[in-house]
């Protein structure tokens, strides 16, 4: 089994791979059966080393704002839809049983 961490543009780890066989890569860096490499981390294409730096995010961007508060606003209408549609349920059962109960009497 190989492992591997994908890098980006810049030398950013943007996953890690087994894969059966031996894959050569620009993007693709072999690791070690024990080698620790960290989503996010840098790696020194020039030197062929892991640094100990890391991407750097900045979650207070008014981008980032926008976008948990789609994930929230999302969330929020999913269980709304949840509520109404077991709720629907709820009344079309009951509307069947009392259609049930008049036929049986």
């Amino acid at each position: 089994m190989y492992r591997y961490a994908q890098i980006d543009e810049n030398g950013l780890c943007i996953g890690i791979s087994e894969l059966a066989g031996e894959v050569i890569q620009e993007n693709l860096i072999q690791l070690d059966k024990n080698e620790v490499v960290k989503l996010g981390q840098k790696f020194d294409k020039l030197n062929k080393i892991w640094l100990d730096e890391f991407l750097k995010v900045d979650y207070n961007t008014k981008e980032e704002l926008n976008n948990r508060q789609k994930i929230k606003d999302s969330v929020y209408l999913i269980e709304l839809l949840e509520l109404i549609a077991k709720n629907n349920y709820e009344e079309e059962f009951l509307k069947l049983k009392n259609k049930f109960n008049k036929e049986k009497e």
